[in-house]
């Protein structure tokens, strides 16, 4: 949990921008007057990432740098995820019971982007030790995700706010015994999708919380605690 918890931190601070269009209109010795992109924001003392352009631009007279450029219509998601939960145990006869679990999960997903908010199906595999039992899990949903940012070419920081809805089987075996169960889970957080390298490829560092239920024939189990994940995500 350490690990992942420094990566998602380290991500946060990688911040190299990407360019967009802009067009030099006027060179004097050192100092020049461009012109850039109506949605494009900028402020006084701030330092641009240029890059080389053609030359002998015929209006202008001067270089342009690389626009946004590819699709970010659909996306590709691999998410890792690290999770210490608490839960309770309800019997049948109404005892109860409480204890810590570890969780690794691996999540895979396909989405569509809609600048503000993208969505789509979700599949996760899950592995966790409670140190009585032991458990693998197969869930199937959907996420929404609300950007605050337009998430469009060119864009390489989207804060973000989503919803994980899925339907969980778990199997779990103890000394012994073993048992079946399923229920919902629901997974809320916070994330940051960052394109360092490509308009199309991007990292994102995830915390959430998670509540899920599962229920078996002679109890019930309901898990809750904090999520940290990273993801690796591919544009299309």
């Amino acid at each position: 949990m350490k690990v992942l918890s420094l990566l998602c931190l380290s991500f946060l601070f990688v911040w190299p921008a990407l360019a967009q269009e802009v067009k030099v209109l006027k060179v004097k010795g050192n100092k020049a007057v461009i012109k850039i992109p109506k949605d494009m924001e900028i402020s006084k003392g701030q330092t641009l990432m240029i890059g080389g352009g053609d030359e002998g631009d015929e209006e202008g007279g001067g270089s342009t740098m690389a626009k946004g450029s590819g699709s970010r219509n659909t996306a590709l998601a691999m998410s890792f995820s690290m999770t210490s939960l608490s839960f309770e145990r309800t019997t049948s006869a109404g005892g109860k019971s409480t204890g810590d679990s570890n969780t690794i999960s691996l999540a895979v997903s396909y989405g569509w982007n809609k600048g503000w908010a993208e969505y789509g199906p979700v599949f996760i595999y899950q592995s966790s030790d409670n140190g009585s039992s032991k458990s693998t899990e197969f869930d199937l949903g959907g996420y929404f995700e609300y950007n605050f940012k337009t998430n469009k070419p060119g864009e390489w920081m989207i804060p973000a706010a989503g919803i994980q809805v899925a339907w969980a089987q778990l199997s779990q075996e103890t000394t012994g015994s073993s048992a079946d169960g399923n229920g919902p889970l629901i997974d809320i957080y916070f994330s940051c999708k960052l394109f360092p390298w490509s308009d199309n490829f991007a990292i994102s560092p995830t915390l959430g919380y998670r509540m899920v239920t599962y229920d078996f024939s002679e109890y019930k189990d309901s898990y809750s605690g904090l999520v940290l994940a990273a993801s690796i995500m591919g544009y299309f």
